[in-house]
């Protein structure tokens, strides 16, 4: 066997070293810059329209008009979600709140979805209200109309369905990606529902399931996992199996940090688990 003098060795450890911080900055830098962000599409809104004395209206038509907002100054870039309802026999409405990924930089691009409303009724003149564009939350065209409209009453409920994704370090698998999805049922702010994966990874295969609570299922994301996760090495022996246990997930953003404790079956005690953490990037 040739040995390397140690001034080379010395050398080929650091530029390994460099190489290795190198690539930990550069992971860093995707997950904190590129962020795969659930933007709203509409909010879930609901409101009133009367007329200017006070009467409410019934059968008027209420479009909710979803904007993708160039930033910074809030103006239209593109549409991109229509709802459309009416009002009932109180001149009452109400939309439930949507969500659409997109992948993008926070910095400078600064992604924004604004929801601009127009309220129609036979014989009358629209009104349009921009509510979150310039801050504005007047008749945006100017247009004379009898119509008043409120949007500020309690949210109703929204059903959310959206993809999981992403990549994990650890979690007893060395390298794994993961792949599943996920339903949210909530209001504006707070919401709960179930999420599954499968992942494939180094050394083992995984399913996980559970419940998910959600803070702000619109960007910033942060959700609370609890899950029940079964992993499958690839091959098995006498010192690979499969194994069981809960698992409690942490979700920031496009950030995920999972714990594990991983038994020979589902009601091993804790003497006979192993502790795993993971560490990913992706969507949650």
């Amino acid at each position: 066997m040739v040995r390397l003098p140690r001034k080379v060795s010395s050398s080929v450890a650091s530029v390994v070293a460099v190489r290795r911080l190198l690539w930990v900055v550069a992971f860093v830098f995707l997950g904190g810059a590129a962020c795969i962000l659930p933007l709203p599409r509409p909010r879930p809104r609901s409101g009133q329209v009367t007329t200017a004395e006070g009467n409410p209206v019934a059968g008027v038509e209420v479009r909710v008009e979803s904007w993708n907002v160039a930033m910074p100054g809030a103006f239209k870039q593109s549409l991109a979600h229509t709802s459309v309802t009416k009002t009932d026999s109180d001149g009452k409405w109400s939309v439930p709140g949507g969500v659409a990924l997109r992948f993008a930089l926070p910095v400078p691009e600064m992604p924004v979805v604004a929801d601009e409303l127009t309220v129609q009724a036979v014989g009358m003149a629209p009104l349009h209200i921009a509510i979150d564009f310039r801050g504005y939350g007047g008749d945006d065209t100017g247009e004379p109309s009898l119509l008043r409209v409120t949007w500020d009453r309690p949210p109703p409920w929204s059903v959310l369905t959206l993809p999981v994704f992403g990549i994990v370090v650890g979690a007893g698998q060395q390298v794994a990606v993961h792949a599943g999805g996920m339903i949210i049922v909530g209001r504006d702010n707070v919401g709960a529902g179930l999420r599954g994966e499968l992942a494939a990874g180094v050394n083992a295969a995984s399913a996980a399931a559970g419940l998910l609570i959600s803070f702000r299922p619109t960007a910033p994301f942060l959700g609370i996992e609890l899950n029940g996760r079964y992993m499958r090495p690839w091959s098995l022996d006498d010192n690979r199996r499969t194994e069981w246990g809960p698992e409690i997930g942490l979700d920031l953003d496009s950030w995920r940090f999972t714990i594990a404790a991983l038994g020979p079956d589902v009601f091993a005690p804790l003497d006979q688990r192993r502790v795993v953490v993971g560490f990913g990037w992706g969507y949650f």
